[in-house]
């Protein structure tokens, strides 16, 4: 379950930050999508792809992260109080159920080893544990709606895949040599080497299929709906889907919507990176035609949009996604390609601007100190480390007195009482992938394997301060996830006495 934990926040993480570059580069794209070039779009909601994925820490001058996750996690009405509020209401309306009546611990003695007994959590300490129970159970209730959510969502992109995989199984050949001399002018012309098929379907549009092998599919009645100058356009078209890869990002886009099922934003914000996707193949088939072709080209757009249109009311189209979705899409492409046409000095120079304050947004959305994340990751301490205690054998190291001293302790402060001392405090010795690794591993494959720790510089420690009697706790504190809203960790431990370290040069910790 710490797994499906840590894969939740890191995803809800993302979703947010992705969410605040969505909100940018939609409102850039209200603004300037008159004057702003398709490519440039799509570089800017690449780069929110690219930050709902990965988590990203390259310093910027100008972050937009810093600025805003203190805001968004460490403010009282931020998202990460709103959380720990949910979280805890939890608790109180489902108390959590810990075990808070063994009062064992690993251990040795005398250079044996058996379970420590006598170590009873105290009132405050056992209320505590009920509270973090009641939270792991509310993150594990958020956590699996997250994944069934998830799987519903690739249930329902799988099957629109075996949709069009069937489609495309039940599809013919075309051996109309006209079009197929048409196929070939147009690779030549838009300059894809691929070896592009042609299909006719029972499709009622024209569209591209496939990441590897491109194939073209064409309503069976193409010949009745279709002039020869507007299938060439149409072939042109897709083809632009092809060369820029267009596939490759709808399927990565799908993947993203996957995980992102909850964000709205995300969702809208993928449907305008499709509609830009469109806008940049009509931009790149404009390039290929004449004036007069372009102007035909528009109005191609708009026929391609009354036929979807009138083929939805009558019921054909069924549940397929048109080539021209919604109207005000149609008219926003009609719109770009009639600015092509209308090209003036003024003109470009309101397009270089905008070609200017795009590079500028998306090198502050791409640029991530992550600030808040390194904080976090300073107080939890973001490597291994193995602390060493001496206790007096009068404290019951469960009670919360003690478990304080202990936290205190832990951070380099000192601590009133003399009966608790800090002996050891050693960082383990690991890479940041090995630390990644062995976090991993020890949480969820080999959580209950003991690992091997020597003892002899505890024994060194004891011998420079005198000490004959007490409790030697061994503590391996080991981070799995340092976030910016929570902080997984887990720690193995074992209690022994003086006289174990004098037998043993290795004990277990678990």
């Amino acid at each position: 379950m710490t797994a499906l934990h840590i894969a939740f926040v890191k995803i809800f993480e993302l979703s947010l930050s992705a969410s605040i570059i969505a909100i940018i580069v939609l409102a850039f794209r209200k603004v300037a999508w008159r004057w702003a070039s398709p490519s440039l779009m799509i570089m800017l909601w690449s780069i929110m792809l690219l930050r709902s994925l990965f988590s990203i820490n390259i310093p910027g001058l100008a972050s937009l992260e810093n600025l805003i996750d203190p805001y968004l996690y460490e403010h009282h009405y931020g998202i990460g109080a709103i959380m720990d509020n949910v979280m805890s209401r939890w608790g109180e309306i489902l108390p959590g159920h810990a075990d808070t009546a063994s009062s064992s611990l690993p251990g040795y003695v005398n250079g044996f080893e058996e379970p420590r007994t006598g170590f009873l959590y105290d009132e405050e300490a056992s209320r505590l544990r009920s509270l973090a129970a009641a939270r792991d159970q509310a993150m594990s209730v958020i956590a699996l709606l997250w994944l069934l959510g998830a799987l519903i969502r690739a249930g329902v992109e799988y099957r629109k895949e075996i949709r069009t995989k069937r489609l495309l199984g039940r599809a013919l050949p075309c051996h109309d040599t006209v079009v197929l001399a048409l196929l070939h002018q147009c690779q030549t012309e838009a300059k894809v080497k691929a070896r592009t098929e042609l299909l006719l379907a029972g499709s009622v549009f024209p569209f591209i299929h496939g990441l590897l092998r491109p194939r073209i599919v064409l309503p069976y009645d193409f010949q009745s709906l279709y002039t020869e100058s507007e299938l060439r356009m149409i072939v042109l078209h897709e083809l632009q889907h092809w060369k820029k890869r267009d596939g490759w990002l709808l399927l990565i886009s799908q993947f993203i919507l996957v995980l992102h099922w909850f964000n709205p934003l995300l969702h809208w914000a993928v449907q305008r990176l499709r509609d830009d996707a469109e806008f940049r193949c009509d931009k790149g088939v404009t390039k290929l035609l004449s004036l007069a072709d372009k102007t035909a080209y528009g109005f191609l757009l708009l026929k391609q949009g009354d036929l979807n249109t009138r083929l939805a009311r009558s019921g054909q189209a069924g549940s397929a996604v048109s080539w021209l979705e919604k109207r005000s899409v149609l008219m926003e492409r009609v719109q770009a390609v009639a600015g092509l046409l209308q090209a003036s000095p003024s003109s470009q120079r309101k397009r270089k601007l905008t070609g200017f304050m795009a590079l500028l947004i998306g090198l502050s959305i791409f640029s991530a100190g992550n600030t808040v994340a390194q904080k976090a990751a300073e107080v939890y301490m973001p490597e291994p480390v193995l602390y060493v205690f001496w206790m007096n054998e009068s404290l019951n190291l469960r009670s919360m007195s003690v478990l304080q001293d202990m936290s205190t302790l832990m951070i380099g402060q000192p601590v009133a009482s003399e009966n608790i001392t800090l002996l050891l405090r050693q960082p383990m010795e690991q890479s940041y992938w090995e630390q990644w690794r062995d976090g991993l591993r020890l949480a969820l494959v080999d959580k209950d394997v003991p690992i091997p720790i020597d003892t002899r510089p505890v024994l060194e420690q004891t011998f420079q301060r005198n000490i004959q009697q007490g409790h030697i706790l061994f503590m391996l504190h080991y981070p799995s996830y340092s976030g910016k809203w929570l902080n997984f960790s887990f720690s193995k431990r074992s209690v022994t006495d003086v006289e174990t370290l004098k037998v043993l040069q290795q004990i277990n910790l678990y």
